[in-house]
């Protein structure tokens, strides 16, 4: 499923993609790369709170997954308060 989301966000059918990532999320709660995926697609649908908690989430399972600091560090440079 976290395959066929991220072509659908490649394609710009974000919609779409998080509907399988929300499904899968549920389905699969330990997969980081579903919530680093649902993280993006919360982040540019302008959910900061959402889009950090799924980035935080997706680290906590996996320490090291790119796309999780990607999301986080795209967040923290738009904050002021946590650029300080």
């Amino acid at each position: 499923m976290v395959n066929l989301a991220a072509q659908y966000i490649k394609l710009g059918q974000n919609d779409n993609a998080l509907k399988l990532l929300d499904q899968d999320i549920i389905d699969s709660p330990s997969y980081a790369r579903a919530w680093a995926n649902r993280a993006v697609i919360r982040y540019k649908y302008g959910q900061s709170a959402s889009a950090r908690s799924d980035a935080q989430t997706a680290l906590h399972l996996d320490p090291a997954n790119p796309q999780a600091q990607a999301v986080l560090s795209l967040l923290n440079s738009s904050d002021p308060l946590t650029s300080r």
